[in-house]
């Protein structure tokens, strides 16, 4: 890699740095607000796909044709619901999340009982650990959005960080550094 490619490279790890560390520190402020508008923003996303996807049907004159409208109706009626009705949509993923969570500890911890002479204690307190995390999620929908949010937050502010620290390594280490 030439010494332009480095500093180029640089610069994104620089933007990418500078807005996940902003986004992370976002979502740790605002985490409530900050899943409305990822929710909307996704339904924003869809209403455009959906229309792009109409628009291409207009020039399909076979079978394909039916289905893309099929898709882009479909896409813009998610969009619609999407955009419209963030916070409620945003409870719904979470108590899914919930539901899917308790099942798998549940089911994880019958096939323990079954199997219990070849399976370590880790696995038992592993699944009692999910089925306490799906009846929290359940029971308590807007805390687990705001758990959910605070992960993305750390997570999104570590990458941050880790992208800064590469773009500083690629702008500011020795030239005679070779990477290939």
């Amino acid at each position: 890699m030439n010494l332009f490619t480095q500093k180029k490279s640089g610069w994104y790890y620089l933007i990418q740095g500078l807005v996940t560390t902003v986004l992370g520190v976002i979502f740790l402020m605002n985490s409530s607000i900050s899943l409305i508008a990822i929710t909307r923003i996704i339904g924003i996303l869809l209403l455009a796909g959906g229309a792009f996807i109409l628009f291409g049907a207009m020039y399909k004159r076979d079978a394909e044709q039916k289905l893309m409208v099929f898709q882009g109706i479909v896409n813009i009626g998610i969009g619609l619901v999407f955009t419209l009705f963030p916070a409620v949509l945003t409870g719904v993923v979470i108590v899914i999340i919930g539901l899917f969570t308790f099942l798998s500890g549940l089911f994880n911890l019958l096939t323990y009982r079954k199997l219990y002479d070849k399976m370590t204690p880790t696995l038992l307190i592993r699944n009692i650990l999910l089925i306490l995390l799906g009846l929290f999620l359940l029971f308590n929908p807007m805390k687990g959005q705001e758990a959910v949010a605070v992960i993305i937050g750390v997570f999104a502010l570590v990458f941050g960080i880790i992208s800064l620290y590469q773009a500083y390594w690629l702008f500011f280490r020795k030239k005679t550094t070779n990477i290939e």
